[in-house]
């Protein structure tokens, strides 16, 4: 059995914009303003500040939880950033892991083969997660 919903209980400008949140802001700026607008030219009427009082709030509410996800997103494209920068330093830290390795295990070695099962490549081709997956690997298995 479907369950039904009031559709004035979400955010019809959220829902009308296909989650598009900044067009669903921009909307939502111009009907706060609209009603604003109304609310001042016909101050007689009650039905206008009503209809602002009781939106403007939900608006404050939106543009608010907008504010905050815009700023949490600009926090991880400067993590993303990061990340790019240490993934992009693998190659040369990969042949100073090599080379401090090599002293104490030949290439030859079953040990130095549990290091680097697959060589090089996990670290340097793959998506950033097997290149993580990688490092990590190879963390756990110098501990022992």
């Amino acid at each position: 059995m479907k369950k039904l919903i009031w559709s004035f209980a979400s955010n019809q400008f959220a829902i009308s914009t296909k989650k598009n949140y900044r067009k669903a802001l921009k909307l939502s700026l111009a009907h706060d303003k609209y009603l604003l607008k109304k609310m001042t030219d016909y101050t007689l009427d009650p039905d206008w500040a009503f209809l602002y009082n009781r939106y403007h709030s939900l608006h404050l509410i939106y543009f608010t939880a907008y504010t905050n996800w815009k700023a949490s997103g600009g926090t991880s494209s400067g993590d993303t950033m990061t990340l790019n920068i240490l993934i992009s330093l693998i190659p040369k830290k990969l042949d100073q892991w090599i080379a401090s390795i090599l002293p104490i295990y030949d290439k030859a070695t079953a040990k130095f083969k549990s290091f680097f099962p697959q060589g090089r490549s996990p670290f340097e081709t793959g998506k950033i997660d097997d290149k993580i997956t990688a490092i990590k690997t190879l963390s756990t298995n110098l501990k022992w």
